[in-house]
């Protein structure tokens, strides 16, 4: 008594831009962190958004409208945050930082 179980195959092809090319446009430093960070973009961004691991908003700046922020985080605990940054394209970008 064989019993056989028919296999499908999914292929998933990306629909976005790959995640080494979103590296390339968004550049978040020092890393780790202690007091403040620097976020460059290569776009124009919209919005920056700090995200605790939890996927709690932190800190959320609208109406950046420039390619290059200084942000203080010096007041945020020892931890792991998540970067989003929207650019004028509508387009996400989330970097990981560590601020020690």
């Amino acid at each position: 008594d064989n019993i056989t179980f028919p296999v499908s195959r999914a292929i998933i092809e990306p629909t976005s831009i790959e995640n080494n090319e979103l590296d390339q446009q968004l550049h978040v430093y020092p890393n780790p962190a202690n007091d403040q960070i620097n976020i460059q973009c290569t776009n124009n961004m919209k919005s920056i958004e700090i995200i605790d691991i939890m996927g709690k908003s932190v800190k959320c700046l609208d109406n950046i409208n420039g390619n290059n922020y200084t942000l203080n985080i010096s007041n945020l605990a020892n931890a792991i945050y998540f970067v989003k940054v929207v650019d004028n394209n509508n387009q996400v970008m989330v970097q990981k930082i560590i601020k020690k």
